[in-house]
């Protein structure tokens, strides 16, 4: 196989952990530090792609499976951490765009995104038209659980009242 040289490995690296900035999940900056070790090791001891590729490797699966759950903890720990991910949406106000079926189960518009959701207890069975304004409770799955706004506007003032 041809050698990768150390720079091309390294500027690999730098990419990757430079394109975290837009996931935050710590996957794609597991794979930056793997690059940017095998470029060390590719700098020091040989740039052999038949050597380096499964270094590459083996660095990215150490990452993934020891340090990423231990960075995830850790920065999730953190005070006033954020939610990320689909968690983000709760307490979020979103558009019924296909009402609910019998199976409970509509369509809501979360950003420029269709999301399946479905009613939370008691609220099943009343009507809801299209472009009703609902509040995310709840994420299950990929499938938001939902409820009228006025629901959870009452929720907030009476935690509120409670503090």
């Amino acid at each position: 196989m041809s050698p990768l040289p150390a720079w091309l490995w390294a500027a690999i690296g730098v990419v990757l952990i430079m394109m975290e900035s837009a996931h935050g999940a710590f996957i794609v900056s597991m794979l930056g530090t793997a690059a940017l070790l095998t470029a060390l090791f590719a700098l020091l001891v040989t740039h052999s792609l038949s050597v380096t590729l499964p270094l590459f490797v083996l660095f990215s699966i150490a990452g993934l499976v020891l340090v990423r759950p231990w960075a995830v903890r850790h920065v999730r720990s953190w005070p006033g951490s954020r939610a990320t991910n689909v968690q983000s949406f709760v307490g979020q106000t979103v558009r019924l765009v296909r009402g609910f079926g019998p199976d409970g189960i509509g369509y809501v518009v979360v950003g420029a995104e269709n999301w399946r959701a479905r009613l939370a207890d008691g609220w099943e069975q009343r009507e809801y038209p299209v472009g009703s304004e609902l509040t995310v409770l709840g994420v299950e799955g990929t499938t938001l659980q939902v409820c009228p706004e006025v629901l959870a506007e009452s929720s907030q003032e009476s935690h509120a009242s409670q503090m």
